[in-house]
């Protein structure tokens, strides 16, 4: 006969999440588990080999612990999961991801995706789940489920929070397999060329086809005595035009939103010609957002060019 109650409180601290080997290690018969979990019982089994102590809804949380439960002391989440749990923007993942080591034999299931790997990365702990790093988890994620928005915001939020470097970004791509990494390593080209939101990757494919000349993206402006006026999303050097994406999602915070608006307004007092616009306006009617773009240009180009000093990222 098996201590329930060292049973019992081994269930909680394991979160009423356990495998049968640790359940038989606790002293109980795997013919007591196997009972638990017939339709009667109040257990349920939810992966081979892992039950949950209780017969309600499986919560994401606990879908989680059971994944890493089902594949083993090396395995870690990846993907959305592992993006979600950093706190990040991210849509809730349909399906648990979970990197395992090449050799180890588990195979995907109804709630989880289970991908073998030979270069399995050192884990992070987040919420004592063992997640992995940001650069690995966003190439997992764009790699199993990578609607083209989705990728480029998930990349352009990662590197405009300073979350991860660009560099880290490529890193983690090339190691990953180059099978469904078309959509990211494009999005990574779109970084290197100072894009930061999706917003701005509509506004560039929009621009580049439009037959206006190509605009420069987030360089730094100055005043001729140092003042620094601001960093556009889009900018075109010749006559001083500014484009700003004004997105409550992309500038993170109202306090940021604000320090927007008065950096608009310094560059407006020395001359540029900042033209505001919503993310809707340009991926709604590119048509109507590169009307306006021209227009603004002309307008641009009919006065004299303000004395404004540019400096560019450094690349290469």
């Amino acid at each position: 006969m098996y201590d329930r109650t060292a049973v019992e409180s081994f269930l909680r601290t394991n979160e009423l999440i356990a495998t049968h080997s640790e359940l038989t290690a606790q002293g109980v018969p795997l013919s007591t588990v196997m009972s638990r979990i017939q339709p009667s019982g109040p257990w349920q089994r939810v992966l081979p080999g892992v039950v949950v102590a209780h017969r309600g809804p499986v919560s994401i949380r606990e879908r989680r612990i059971a994944a890493i439960k089902y594949g083993g002391r090396e395995s870690i989440l990846t993907g959305r999961d592992s993006i979600e749990l950093r706190g990040m923007n991210a849509r809730r993942p349909e399906r648990v991801q979970l990197l395992v080591p090449h050799t180890t034999q588990r195979t995907s299931h109804h709630f989880l995706t289970v991908e073998r790997t030979h270069r399995m990365p050192i884990a992070d702990v987040i919420d004592r789940l063992r997640v992995a790093p940001l650069p690995r988890a966003i190439v997992d994620a764009c790699r199993r489920d990578g609607p083209v928005d989705d990728v480029r915001a998930m990349v352009a939020q990662a590197v405009q929070t300073r979350r991860c470097t660009p560099d880290e970004l490529r890193d983690a791509l090339s190691r990953a397999a180059r099978q469904r990494t078309a959509t990211t390593r494009a999005a990574m080209r779109e970084i290197d060329a100072g894009i930061r939101s999706v917003a701005e990757g509509d506004a560039k494919r929009a621009i580049d086809h439009s037959g206006l000349p190509p605009m420069e993206w987030n360089v730094s402006l100055f005043s001729p005595d140092g003042e620094f006026l601001g960093s556009p999303d889009g900018w075109y050097d010749d006559v001083a035009l500014a484009l700003q994406i004004d997105s409550m999602q992309w500038h993170l915070s109202p306090a940021q939103y604000k320090r927007t608006q008065r950096i608009q307004r310094a560059m407006t007092r020395h001359g540029i010609v900042v033209v505001p616009m919503a993310p809707a306006d340009v991926s709604a009617d590119p048509a109507a957002f590169m009307a306006d773009m021209a227009a603004f240009r002309l307008a641009a180009a009919a006065r004299p060019r303000p004395d404004i000093v540019v400096k560019r990222r450094v690349t290469g």
